[in-house]
């Protein structure tokens, strides 16, 4: 991810372009191949079920109807949680979407604006896909209350399933996956899939410690770089916060002076990025004077760029991230060499910002701003 004109990029800079929003909602957007020769932006509010196509000759956006008539089932995941898994295969794409129907196996068509939908699991989806091996997993509720891990193929067929007979309450938050563990943790615990040496699957529900409460509102865990994942947690009979071992019954937990905000291999101390544990303090003094932090959104896999949003604060961090005020934030671009800040907005809950690529261009949304806005990116 490099920024286009970098040199040239100002706080007070106007985007590259703009796009009309889709009608009122709050979207997740995707630029994938729809059986058109180009990528087409796709706008999908899960909560309506509602899907739209953007248009660039005639630069409007048409609704996505299905092709028997009926409609997409809405999700009841929070938004936090809410993510989905996308496979494709030549002009082919098939979105594999958390719903109340199960997990639903949607295929757009942007030549037609139609879609085809088929739905597997016949129960309501209580975490959202992710990707383990060369299948998508994701765990359903069932009627008597215990949950059902189901599989689906790259083609949307059904395959393995795993039972788990626990009735565990509460969110699951945004799932995560290596080679040998899938892992959705939740506000009592976490649910594990886990292959044995065998290949075979086991499904476990792990309670957090007594007095151990996760604090997702901070990002994602922070993924070591021996591949160790650890949760940022409050424990409240030490008084402190903590980062927790994920995916084993006898974690090891390392206590932390102030909370980061993470986005998986980075994290971020006030507005200072870190690639050391968070549980580490920095060597270079005391930065607690500092009014100024980084929401961070999105970090590059191929370099250490992460994309996120600056502000400026008199209250605590815990504050900043649940706030219903308007703040004034900058849009930051944070690498090896610099942080490049070259976009400032007003916006309440800056939280629900989210960003994009499509046609060369990174893209800016929030539920409650009146357009998109665009930079272009280095080929």
């Amino acid at each position: 991810m490099v920024l286009g004109h970098r040199s040239q990029r100002r706080p007070d800079g106007d985007p590259d372009a703009v796009l009309a929003l889709p009608p009122h909602g709050n979207y997740e957007f995707f630029s994938i191949q729809a059986e058109t020769r180009a990528p087409m932006l796709l706008a999908l509010d899960p909560d309506k079920g509602m899907v739209y196509g953007w248009l660039p000759a005639s630069q409007r956006w048409e609704p996505l109807e299905h092709i028997t008539g009926g409609m997409l089932a809405v999700s009841s995941l929070h938004r936090a949680d809410w993510r989905c898994e996308v496979a494709c295969e030549d002009r082919r794409s098939i979105f594999f979407l958390p719903t109340e129907e199960g997990l639903a196996c949607f295929e757009p068509d942007g030549m037609g604006l139609n879609f085809r939908v088929h739905y597997l699991g016949g129960a309501p989806v209580i975490g959202a896909p992710v990707q383990f091996g060369e299948q998508v997993w994701v765990p359903l509720r069932t009627e008597d209350s215990s949950l059902r891990f189901i599989s689906v193929t790259q083609n949307g067929e059904l395959g393995a399933t795993v039972e788990l007979p626990t009735d565990a309450q509460g969110r699951f938050h945004a799932p995560l996956a290596d080679g040998r563990m899938a892992l959705w943790p939740g506000d009592a615990g976490q649910l594990v899939l886990r292959k044995q040496a065998s290949g075979a699957l086991e499904a476990r529900f792990i309670a957090w410690p007594k007095g151990v409460h996760p604090e997702f509102e901070f990002g994602c865990p922070f993924l070591e770089r021996d591949g160790g994942l650890w949760q940022l947690c409050f424990d409240s009979q030490r008084e402190r916060y903590v980062y927790l071992q994920l995916g084993v019954d006898q974690p090891e937990s390392h206590a932390a002076t102030v909370p980061r905000l993470s986005t998986g291999s980075f994290n971020f101390r006030f507005a200072a990025k870190y690639k050391s544990p968070p549980w580490h303090d920095p060597e270079h003094g005391d930065d607690s004077g500092t009014d100024e932090v980084v929401l961070p959104m999105l970090e590059s896999t191929t370099s250490s760029a992460v994309l996120g949003l600056k502000l400026a604060t008199t209250v605590g961090l815990a504050d900043v991230i649940k706030s219903s005020e308007r703040m004034r934030v900058e849009l930051v671009l944070d690498d090896d060499t610099s942080q490049t800040v070259f976009y400032t907005v007003s916006v309440t809950e800056p939280r629900r910002v989210r960003v994009f690529m499509h046609d060369g261009r990174l893209w800016l949304y929030h539920p409650l701003l009146n357009r998109l806005d665009g930079w272009d990116l280095r080929a």
